[in-house]
């Protein structure tokens, strides 16, 4: 059995505006999985991002995902209310030049 320690009050003094979810945990979130024994490990990884979100709203924070890569894990992150994305799914990570012409570009 493994713990984790956290001190969330450690946070307080230092006021972020926005936090980052890591792509660790979105990358394991994706489509429910066909093996029925990874479904509980799958909940709970679902279970963390949605619980994650809300303290991050709760707080006041806009919430980021990033490394996000495909259609299944976008749909989780959107579910789980997710204010921002970053990632390859949206697109590759790039110059300035070349951000400015993708912008342009219709979607």
């Amino acid at each position: 059995m493994r713990t984790f320690k956290a001190s969330i009050e450690g946070l307080t003094p230092l006021l972020p505006n926005r936090y980052v979810e890591e792509a660790e945990l979105v990358e394991r979130i994706g489509s429910k999985p066909r093996d029925k024994s990874k479904e509980d490990e799958w909940r709970r990884r679902e279970a963390l991002l949605r619980s994650i979100v809300s303290i991050g709203h709760s707080l006041g924070l806009t919430v980021t995902a990033e490394g996000v890569e495909n259609a299944e894990e976008l749909a989780c992150i959107t579910a789980a209310g997710c204010d921002q994305i970053q990632g390859y799914f949206l697109a590759k990570p790039m110059d300035r030049p070349d951000f400015e012409s993708w912008l342009g570009q219709p979607r």
